[in-house]
């Protein structure tokens, strides 16, 4: 229950982020691209996120963190 009120606490101020700066779309694939990658067995830091794409370094800074606690928890449950 806990996850899924974060993500939709995610998703309501991303939503109204990417409103305000009309950047959904690229901030939406680097969340794709974070999370494939945390799949993947890599730990991407929010920060090399934040470095490479400075126009969404605000957004990345805020979500990146929680999206990883979330796929964090996401595979050790599923692991057992």
């Amino acid at each position: 229950m806990a996850t899924a009120s974060i993500l939709l606490a995610v998703s309501v101020d991303r939503d109204m982020a990417a409103q305000q700066s009309n950047q959904a779309e690229p901030f939406e694939q680097l969340v794709d691209e974070f999370i494939s990658r945390h799949r993947d067995g890599e730990r991407p830091s929010a920060e090399e996120y934040a470095r490479q794409h400075p126009h969404l370094a605000t957004e990345v800074r805020r979500y990146f963190p929680i999206i990883a606690l979330v796929e964090r928890a996401g595979q050790k449950m599923r692991s057992g």
